[in-house]
């Protein structure tokens, strides 16, 4: 069986990528696609290794939303 990848991450991926406009949000799609990525026990080697690749690359954070009080 395989595994089919929502065409809006790959769009994304392949746009940002072809553009080099490259942001957090990208590296983060990039993980939607790998699989096993929603596993609870692999999540935090998966987010650890998004955060690495994003910072060695120099790609700033994705700021945090702010809750609204």
């Amino acid at each position: 069986m395989t595994e089919s990848y929502p065409p809006s991450d790959l769009s994304q991926v392949l746009g940002e990528a072809g553009r080099g406009d490259w942001k957090a949000t990208d590296t983060h799609a990039v993980q939607r696609m790998m699989p096993y990525q929603n596993l609870f026990y692999l999540r935090q080697m998966f987010d650890a290794a998004e955060e690495g690749i994003n910072e060695a690359f120099g790609v700033p954070p994705t700021p945090k939303k702010v809750a609204a009080r």
